[in-house]
């Protein structure tokens, strides 16, 4: 009931009910308008997740309503959520609103962010490159492309990977903090 009462929030915002956005007018006359929405739900290596894959449909419905270009990806491997990637960047070139949803496990190791594919696995150091998807490729393409760029991340807090990353990096002197969630992304 909490995540359907988040989207319907979320739609309300969208769609100027909140007196900052409708004074705006930021989605009111918006041209373009590109959205990757992703929701993983069905992890083979760790734990899967309940609700991602119905709320980024709920979502993905949503901004379809809002006339968004809407690329949704349910329970993606790492190639699947790449080649989704690359599909909504080839679209982001003139667009006045970029949103990007995921739903899903994500970590943070040092001060990077990764989405986990439903794919992933890690035994080594090696492998958080080689399976996980840095986070901060997409935003710096969504500043580069768009006007306005939407950020949302409902990631699981939990790290499915704590104990595998914490015996991958240990020992190395520089190994950065594997911290529980994700950091609040903020561009000036």
């Amino acid at each position: 009931m909490s995540r359907l009462l988040h989207a319907l929030l979320l739609l309300l915002a969208f769609t100027g009910a909140t007196p900052a956005l409708a004074q705006s007018g930021i989605f009111q006359d918006a041209g373009k308008r590109v959205a990757l929405v992703i929701g993983a739900s069905d992890y083979r290596h760790v734990p899967a997740l309940a609700n991602p894959s119905n709320d980024a449909r709920i979502i993905a419905d949503a901004l379809a309503a809002l006339r968004f270009d809407v690329i949704r990806v349910d329970s993606p491997s790492r190639s699947e959520l790449l080649e989704a990637r690359q599909a909504f960047l080839d679209r982001l070139d003139g667009s006045d609103i970029a949103f990007f949803y995921y739903a899903g496990h994500a970590i943070q190791i040092g001060n990077v962010n990764y989405l986990i594919p439903v794919d992933a696995e890690l035994g080594t150091r090696d492998d958080v490159a080689a399976n996980f998807i840095d986070l901060s490729g997409i935003v710096n393409e969504m500043d580069a492309r768009a006007k306005t760029k939407i950020v949302v991340l409902d990631a699981c807090r939990d790290n499915p990977f704590e104990a595998e990353l914490a015996e991958a990096l240990a020992g190395q002197p520089d190994a950065p903090a594997v911290k529980r969630g994700l950091a609040v992304i903020k561009r000036a």
